[in-house]
């Protein structure tokens, strides 16, 4: 129990180059009627992130860091600063409406197989943007409430790079920019800066990694929670490869393995209308959200390596394949200026969802549907350049570029054996065979 008065949550903002919208995400965070700690890691700002931050009343505490670690790096990086039972995530050009953190606490309060409930995100005329993730027969993630792309579930057509999803989680972390406010209303945690960055460095490819062989914020708060997983100390995460071992094959047998423990599929069909706080959905929009924190950090924390995109999906993924929840809270309401710091539809933004995706499959999906996946966007690479020949409709956006697909594959093939041995773990703390979430929640 936490006496009143006593934040049970700690609100994780990342941002770069934020300076002309934090200020407003900062304020809405200050009107809470909840205390929480509110905690922004600023992803080495150049333009006056920082000093808004050293002047802002609401006085966050700040984590910065060196380099630009993406959504997915700052996320993971500031997950070992949480010491509350709840981490919420909230993007920086996000608003929340005062009651938003104590609709989602009181979603996981009354819902105690819930991990992670996620919030209703609202754009700015009124229309909802996101209600939760659902699943593609293809693997995609989208914003419910949102409809796919025109032919984003055909085999040649992922059309506008399925993200009119990709979304409302848009990493605050990787791009450019709300507005300004007022003031702190209730109790919250207050004001430190920690330089938070030794060791960690961008690749070319745009991703964070460390100086030695583990990505540095994959690593942030993670816990090993099988004596295989031999994590060192202070460097501590187990979703991370850099730890020896074969890679797990990705035989139809192997990808759905479980454990000893795995639940029954009655009890798995029970858990899409869990007791309590709201409505079961696939997965949490990372835009804002609330999760457990000790079941995050026993899954492996945050994929780092994402650096953005889909970092709340696999997360999903690996929460129900523990066997937890996610409930939406239905009231937990926040406006969001979607786009406003990210560039939907540019070549890096569709290179790092199509990447994504398919590492997100590789890492949680059943072999067959990853292979799948990985196979048909292999072959449509192949041969756009001979439908291009024959004269036939090849989409006009980034992702059906043979130069970005090419430079996917590559990443793809670079980090396999990783994302494999990513896999074997992951598979090793599974409650639930990865065939029923999928045959539970693709398509729906």
């Amino acid at each position: 129990m936490h006496p009143a008065g006593t934040p049970r949550t700690t609100v994780v903002v990342v941002t770069w180059q934020g300076r002309d919208h934090l200020g407003a995400c900062l304020d809405a965070l200050g009107r809470q009627t909840r205390p929480h700690r509110a905690l922004v890691v600023d992803n080495a700002s150049t333009d006056g992130t920082r000093e808004l931050l050293a002047q802002h009343p609401s006085t966050p505490v700040v984590l910065r860091t060196a380099t630009n670690l993406g959504y997915a790096g700052g996320l993971a990086v500031a997950l070992r600063q949480v010491h509350t039972p709840f981490v919420a995530w909230l993007n920086d050009d996000a608003a929340p409406e005062p009651d938003w953190l104590a609709e989602l606490e009181r979603a996981l309060d009354e819902t105690p197989t819930a991990a992670a409930a996620t919030a209703t995100l609202i754009a700015p005329d009124g229309s909802v943007q996101s209600s939760g993730v659902r699943l593609t027969a293809q693997g995609y993630g989208f914003d419910r409430n949102t409809e796919p792309p025109d032919g984003a579930e055909a085999p040649e057509s992922v059309a506008s790079g399925h993200d009119a999803r990709r979304r409302a989680d848009t990493p605050r972390s990787a791009v450019e920019p709300l507005a300004a406010g007022s003031a702190p209303s209730v109790p919250v945690a207050t004001a430190s800066v920690v330089e938070a960055s030794a060791g960690t460095r961008s690749s070319a490819a745009g991703s964070a990694a460390p100086t030695g062989s583990r990505p540095a914020a994959e690593l942030a708060g993670t816990v090993p929670v099988h004596a295989a997983a031999s994590a060192t100390a202070g460097s501590g995460g187990f979703d991370s490869p850099g730890h020896g071992g074969q890679a797990r094959r990705t035989s139809t047998a192997a990808a759905s393995h479980g454990t000893a423990s795995q639940v029954t599929t009655q009890q798995a069909a029970a858990a899409e209308n869990p007791p309590g706080g709201g409505p079961a959905v696939f997965g949490l929009c990372g835009g804002a959200a609330l999760l457990r924190t000790p079941v995050l950090r026993a899954i492996g924390g945050v994929p780092a390596r994402f650096f953005c995109y889909y970092e709340d999906t696999d997360t999903a993924w690996r929460l129900r394949l523990a066997g937890h929840d996610v409930v939406w809270a239905q009231r937990a309401r926040v406006l969001h200026r979607h786009g406003v710091s990210t560039k939907p539809g540019s070549p890096r933004f569709h290179r790092w969802n199509e990447r994504n995706r398919l590492l997100m499959l590789l890492r949680c999906a059943p072999g067959e549907v990853a292979v799948r996946e990985l196979l048909r966007f292999a072959a449509i690479t192949v041969l756009l350049p001979l439908r291009r020949r024959r004269g036939q409709v090849v989409p006009s956006t980034p992702n059906f570029r043979v130069g970005l697909r090419t430079g996917v594959l590559a990443e793809i093939l670079g980090r396999l054996p990783a994302t494999l041995l990513d896999r074997r773990r992951i598979g090793r703390r599974s409650r639930v065979p990865r065939q029923l979430v999928w045959r539970r929640w693709s398509g729906r």
